[in-house]
């Protein structure tokens, strides 16, 4: 015989199992770019590294002194950032990372 009392509970759990999956955003299932921390995606990376990029290295007596790069330029760029941690010294970490992702898929070079 058969406990309808333990079968409804299943059935209720079941039920708001369902409903708490159809509710949360879709956001929450999302992975992530390696690039971001935080909720920080390959979008946002790009935007952070643009930004960094035009406010530390392409302003008046920054370390690139040119807002005009092209792809040659832009992958000199990248290399110094990725070989020479004393290029640029403030730009650590993130901030580096997101410049470098900015740069790749600015010039179109993954």
């Amino acid at each position: 015989m058969m406990n309808y009392n333990t079968l409804s509970s299943h059935t209720l759990l079941k039920l708001i199992a369902i409903t708490l999956l159809i509710a949360l955003p879709s956001s929450l299932f999302a992975i992530e770019s390696p690039a971001g921390i935080g909720g920080i995606g390959l979008h946002n990376s790009y935007n952070l590294g643009k930004s960094i990029y035009l406010r530390k290295l392409a302003c008046a007596g920054c370390p690139t002194d040119n807002k005009n790069l092209d792809s040659t330029t832009a992958k000199v760029l990248i290399d110094k950032l990725n070989g020479n941690e004393k290029f640029a010294g403030d730009l650590r970490g993130i901030k580096r990372q997101s410049v470098i992702v900015y740069l790749t898929h600015r010039y179109k070079m993954s």
